[in-house]
């Protein structure tokens, strides 16, 4: 019979796991006895567990702090914790100040010198140090010993082993540093760091590194090589206590030590590391975050650790390391970043959300690769399809744009295996990204790029899924992985013989350092001080030739002038000087060879920006690009839509690019002007609130000088055109005396006088940096005195004025007829300058219509170029403009069997805004067909834009004067003048959102909004009462004239009434607001809107006509450019079908290509268009008609000079 089995008997502890739960029982009794031994209201001892950082008073500039401590043994930490000395209230730290002030004798100094107030201590050693100063050396070198034996003994108290450290420190310091070896402090400190079984003689040795740290300032700093690993040694002892941090050059030196003690074994050496670390954070921030890739993996290790004081310890580092990263788009999403290393699972898709809407203008180096690639290689596994597609997404652009190859070296194994999953993934989407996040991958490693092996691996991913037979979809899958490792290997491997390279001519820079230094620093320095001289000296060196802008030969000699601050106290001031010159030269001569030195320019540069970066998440804009603007200079910022011109504007206003001048005032007048103002505010209101330090009169002469007259100055913004709010900009503009005035398309909307004025106003701007976005070329060709050309994901600088540039490029300006190929045969008057400072005259080629640069060795590119991506169409980079609009057809209006038969009419109407004295338009009668082709033009101001609402019914006519008639199934849109105006509530939302949200239920939300057909809550309140119209249910045609079936509050459905529309225009106002609802809901049901499918592969198809492809329509609105903004709202208008087109402005925003594309697609159009436009060739390369808009008056029809009808 089997033996029953018992209950599960205990695992039995190993001895190791008894001494453990000894020593945390013991942890738990110190923290109790600490806590009975302070009061509750009292900080924690200086003496007892934790880290406190004091930032020394004395030298806040070039000290960040110096290491202290009061190490004790683990076994004792109660005992220890016990006889700890209280903390101190104000009253007791004021009366100890007063007896340092008035002691005369060092007797009356001890209590002091042992006191935990760090402010206390400091004026005793002060005290101390000017009585030794008066002393003999012989007397000083005694009083030093005899202060340290007390400082190391083992039957003394905590506090008198404190006094006697910071007093021998105080002492030693009249000496100096050099004082240390003759007094054999090392020796003694070591001898005692040694004795484990005497925690008192540990602590106390710990306690004079604190006290010589804090007395010798600087000159401790190549003490510190012995000083650190002697601390760390006793981290696992027990309970520690750090104090201060330690100077920037000698942190950085310990950093490596610490990763290793994080690593260790025990938990107490493990939470002991990571309070150094936190230590070093606050006291060395540069030199900390400079070294991210030396611990952070070891941080991250500890932040999954079970014991939980390690953990608690690891989330309040790394909260200390997050306040350090000096990557400003880190910066901003931090808090997301920290939160979800601490909890991936909860906070992983949080941070992916707030990567996605993160622009990006630096270039990425290691530290913040060490905070970012953790969370993308561990969304890249999660079983979240989302998830991993935002991850893929994200890593594939960032990794094209890292300052140098080898930071992505040691990432490679964590995000490779995720990618690689995806490339086989399932889920299309998923596959297709991934393949993009493997070439970018591959690209940011200095491989091919992206456009050449894209193509290889969709190639085998079709092949992998639609393949015939298994065996060939198996054989593209192994190809298709093992493509990914040839790849990267290929690239780790060509890295590392660069790096290998690299290291040897750093090898010849080093030695000459070393030479250098042997030959300024004078014969008899102590060897510690030469060591440390040569250990800052590297460091700068490495720190300059790193340096992500390029500049490190500029900063070389400050940068080393700090640095070796300790070595006067060793050699004297004059030496040290000579010294720090001397390396400075050496680092100057080997970083200038790189690329650093500053370009010779004969203005003042007031912007010099290297090696910045413009992408978002989901595409690339810029790519290690250079930025520099010169004062008095007027750039012309050129390129296709989708480029970048607007968002580099936007981040210059911000000034958010790292080492941007932030003491320059940037002024940034956009396209989109004065949105959410007050109804009742005024012109001279607004600028009030704008410029409130300028005068009335001046304000007042602003806005005259740009043609407001007195009438306007004091009237409502809200009732100015978009020609006059651009006026009002850049009047606010003139005001705040901008040293970079940054202009957006100014000439939208503007006339052609108001164009010749701002030309003058731009051209008088001496001393102010003027940068321009405009596709008026004549207009630029104005002003503009240099041309900044965005292509294949660089800058190009044109110095000779715009008129040169748009001749030698005559591609990129099609209107003026050059041909496509052709280049100014005339002599190159261009100057330049290359990356290396010297001066280049030469002629470029024509660039393609892509705008990347042609290949020919007779021609080399002129001007100053950034240095190119690696291959031609670089990762990021999208052909929108190249792609025409398809217009849908409309289809056919009931009863319309000619084009040239009216569907919309206007008779006899006037409109007046409210509050004003007189009518705007009067007496209008216009008509318009399904062959119309009309413009409207006129001055700014003139009402062209108030008649084009009128008739698009987006604003209601003065009530009893004429009528505007259309078609009962006609379908029109209306494109506002401000994309904005219809994108404004959706910046959040993705382009097929917008669309799904716009056109969810077969209805337009638009049309629904208009103030002529909402009802008002009065109107609602009418409609409810019983026996008026409520409902509209039914429409009918009887000969010529239309019907309407209309149901009464209160009646039943049988009970309904049908009434023709003359009846109906009797009824109560509100009664028309709901025939036209109902006649927008039949027009809608005849384009089939109400059954198309409003999914997402139906919306990017229909997008992808208009140029939005299937990236842009899955990001956000927001991070759109004007020119896809205005494709998007183009799409959106023509989602319905809709038989005429109302376009207010439609060339704003948009490039000349695409200006072009939409010309034609316009005259092709099976419908009828009427368009606002101030562009003279685009109103006669489209409409045959145009209404002349003046004095409140709409003349008769005009046709345009050559043109018939264009059907």
């Amino acid at each position: 019979m089997a033996k029953k089995k018992g209950p599960p008997q205990p695992r039995k502890k190993s001895p190791e796991e008894l001494k453990e739960e000894a020593f945390r029982a013991k942890c738990e009794e110190a923290a109790k006895a600490k806590a009975v031994s302070n009061s509750a209201a009292a900080p924690p001892s200086a003496s007892t567990a934790g880290v406190k950082i004091v930032r020394p008073a004395s030298t806040p500039n070039l000290v960040a702090g110096q290491l202290s401590s009061a190490l004790k043994k683990s076994g004792s930490a109660a005992e220890l914790a016990a006889k700890a000395p209280p903390a101190i209230s104000p009253a007791e730290e004021a009366e100890l100040l007063e007896q340092v002030n008035s002691a005369s004798e060092p007797a009356q100094l001890s209590k002091a010198l042992g006191c935990p107030s760090d402010k206390v201590r400091r004026a005793a050693a002060n005290a101390l140090k000017a009585m030794a100063g008066g002393w003999a050396e012989r007397e000083r070198a005694s009083a030093a010993a005899r202060m340290l034996e007390q400082a190391l003994a083992a039957d003394t108290a905590s506090a008198e082993r404190a006094s006697g450290a910071m007093g021998a420190a105080a002492v030693a310091a009249v000496d100096g540093p050099r004082a240390l070896s003759a007094l054999g402090v090392w020796e003694a400190l070591e001898t005692a760091t040694r004795e484990k079984k005497q925690p008192q003689r540990r602590e106390g040795a710990a306690a004079v590194v604190g006290a010589l740290a804090m007395c010798l300032g600087r000159g401790f700093e190549p003490n510190l090589v012995r000083a650190v690993p002697m601390l760390l040694s006793m981290l696992d002892d027990g309970s520690q206590a750090v104090r201060d941090g330690a100077v920037a050059a000698c942190a950085s030196r310990a950093l490596p030590q610490i990763a290793e003690a994080i690593r260790g074994s025990k938990w107490t050496c493990k939470a002991g590391a990571l309070q150094l670390l936190s230590a070093a954070a606050e006291a060395a921030p540069s030199a900390t975050y400079a070294q991210f890739p030396a611990f952070m993996p070891a941080v991250r290790d500890a932040l999954a650790e079970t014991h939980p004081k390690v953990k608690a310890q690891a989330e309040a580092t790394l909260a200390d390391l997050c306040k350090i990263v000096e990557y400003p788009e880190v910066v901003t999403m931090i808090d997301a970043v920290q939160a979800a290393l601490v909890s991936p699972v909860a906070q992983m898709a949080d941070c992916l959300d707030v990567m996605m809407d993160i622009t990006f203008v630096n270039a990425v180096d290691a530290p913040p690769l060490e905070l970012v690639v953790p969370i993308l290689g561990r969304a890249l596994k999660d079983r979240k399809a989302e998830l991993r597609k935002k991850a893929a997404k994200t890593c594939g652009n960032m990794c094209t744009l890292v300052l140098h190859p080898r930071v992505l070296v040691p990432h490679v194994p964590i995000l490779l295996p995720g990618i690689k999953a995806g490339l086989v993934e399932s889920q299309p989407e998923v596959r297709e990204v991934c393949a993009r996040a493997l070439t970018g991958m591959v690209q940011g490693m200095g491989g091919p790029p992206v456009y050449e092996l894209l193509p290889v691996v969709e190639k085998l991913q079709a092949t992998m899924t639609d393949a015939d037979s298994a065996e060939e979809r198996d054989r593209a899958h192994q190809a298709l992985e093992a493509l990914a490792e040839d790849e990267i290997r290929k690239c780790t491997d060509a890295i590392r013989a660069e790096t290998e390279e690299s290291l040897s001519a750093q090898k010849d820079t080093v030695a000459e350092l070393h030479k250098a230094l042997a030959g300024a620093i004078p014969e008899g320095a102590p060897a510690e001080a030469v060591a440390h001289a040569r250990a800052v000296a590297e460091a700068a060196y490495e720190e300059a030739e790193g340096r992500p802008d390029g500049k490190g030969s500029l900063h070389a000699a400050e940068a080393v002038a700090e640095a070796f601050g300790f070595l006067r106290e060793y050699v004297g001031a004059e030496p040290a000087a000579a010294a720090a010159e001397a390396a400075a030269e050496v680092i100057r001569r080997a970083t200038e060879s790189a690329g650093g030195a500053e370009p010779p320019s004969g203005d003042e540069r007031i912007v010099d920006l290297r090696n910045i970066i413009l992408a978002y998440p989901g595409r690339v804009l810029l790519q290690r690009s250079h930025l520099h603007m010169d004062r008095g200079h007027c750039y012309g910022l050129v390129g296709q839509n989708g480029v970048g011109k607007t968002t580099i504007m936007t981040r210059i206003a911000q000034k958010d690019i790292h080492n941007f001048p932030t003491h320059l005032k940037c002024v940034y007048v956009q396209h989109e002007v004065h949105r959410g103002i007050n109804d009742g505010e005024t012109v001279h209101s607004f600028m009030k609130t704008q410029v409130p330090n300028e005068t009335d009169d001046d304000i007042s002469e602003a806005l005259r000088s740009v043609g407001f007259s007195e009438k306007m100055i004091h009237g409502p913004v809200v009732d100015l055109s978009g020609g006059w709010r651009m006026k009002l900009a850049i009047a606010r503009a003139m005001l705040q005396r901008a040293d970079i005035l940054l202009l957006d398309e100014p000439t939208n909307h503007l006339d052609a006088a108001s164009v010749a004025w701002l030309a003058g106003y731009i051209r008088s701007l001496k001393n102010t940096t003027v940068m321009i976005v405009s596709h008026d070329a004549d207009f630029m060709e104005q002003v503009v005195t240099d041309v900044i050309h965005i292509h294949d994901l660089r800058l190009t600088y044109y110095t000779d004025g715009f008129g040169n540039f748009r001749r030698r490029n005559p591609t990129l300006f099609p209107e003026d007829g050059a041909a496509a190929g052709g280049a100014d045969q005339g002599p190159a008057t261009e100057q330049g300058t290359d990356e290396g400072g010297k001066l280049t005259a030469a002629d470029e080629t024509a660039a393609p219509a892509d705008g990347s640069a042609a290949d020919s060795e007779a021609n080399p590119p002129q001007a100053e170029e950034t240095p190119s991506p690696e291959g031609g169409k670089p990762y990021g980079t999208y052909d929108f403009t190249s792609q025409p609009f398809k217009f849908p057809d409309p289809g056919k209006l009931d009863g319309i069997r000619t084009k040239r038969k009216p569907v919309l009419t206007m008779t006899g109407v006037s409109f007046r805004y409210p509050g004003a004295e007189k009518d705007t338009l009067r007496d209008i009668n216009v008509k318009l067909t399904l062959m119309s082709r009309v413009a409207l033009v006129g001055a700014n101001g003139a009402g062209k834009t108030t008649l084009l609402r009128l008739l698009v019914e987006d604003l209601p006519t003065n009530p009893g004067v004429g009528e505007v008639w259309k078609h009962h199934n006609l379908r029109l849109s209306y494109v506002a003048q401000h994309s904005m105006h219809h994108l404004e509530s959706n910046i959040n939302n993705t382009p097929v959102g917008y669309i799904q949200d716009r056109f969810g239920f077969g209805k337009d939300k638009e049309v629904e909004s208009k103030v002529t057909m909402k009802l008002t809550d009065e109107e609602k309140a009418i409609m409810a009462q019983r026996g008026e119209i409520s409902e509209v249910l039914g429409r009918r045609k009887l000969g010529k004239m239309i019907e309407y079936e209309v149901l009464r509050t209160g009646r039943k459905p049988e009970d309904s009434q049908w009434f023709n529309m003359n009846d109906l225009k009797l009824q109560k106002p509100y009664v028309m607001k709901l025939v036209k609802a109902y006649d927008e809901k039949m027009a809608a049901m005849a384009s089939g809107a109400d059954q198309r499918p409003l999914t997402g592969a139906e919306i990017k198809k229909h997008l992808q006509d208009f140029g939005i492809n299937e990236v842009l329509a899955t990001g956000k609105i927001k991070n759109l450019s004007g020119g896809q903004k205005s494709r998007l709202v183009m799409a959106a208008a023509m989602w319905s079908k809709p038989h005429l087109l109302a376009l207010d402005e439609p060339t704003n925003y948009i490039d000349r290509e695409t200006l072009a594309a939409l010309a034609e697609s316009l005259k092709t159009f099976n419908g009828g268009v009427f368009l606002i436009s101030h562009n003279a060739a685009f109103v006669e390369e489209v409409c045959d008609e145009q209404w002349v808009v003046a004095d409140g008056t709409c003349r008769p029809p005009e046709k345009i000079a050559g043109k018939g009808s264009s059907k």
